[in-house]
């Protein structure tokens, strides 16, 4: 019972990956950068978001409702969005510069709305 209930957690842990990592669309624009547009909400959809870019490349996060910020918590990169109440579609972009990895977090929802972003050559 053990290793179906451990099988049970790890099949459902890859399932909530696969829905983060597919909400997540990229486009190149005129200048070679691409940018990567990510869902800002309160579901699986921002929960353990995991992204791999190259340096000069822009995220940008989209709300669906208000109640939100975005903020990195460690890592090469600084940025805040400060905190937005009621703005469904509201963006905030970064474009990244440094090497490295970057995390973040909406502070009133830390369990839910966090991610890495991982910035290579």
């Amino acid at each position: 019972m053990k290793f179906f209930f451990t099988i049970l957690v790890f099949t459902l842990l890859i399932a909530c990956e696969r829905d983060s990592l597919s909400d997540i669309s990229s486009s190149t624009l005129d200048d070679g950068i691409t940018l990567y547009d990510l869902p800002w909400q309160n579901s699986s959809a921002s929960t353990n978001q995991q992204l791999s870019i190259q340096v000069g490349d822009t995220v940008r996060w989209t709300w669906d409702s208000g109640g939100h910020n975005l903020r990195s918590t460690s890592g090469v990169e600084n940025f805040n969005s400060g905190f937005i109440d009621a703005n469904p579609g509201y963006q905030f972009q970064w474009i990244f510069n440094e090497l490295g990895s970057t995390q973040y977090v909406c502070d009133p929802h830390p369990s839910t709305m966090f991610g890495t972003i991982n910035v290579n050559e």
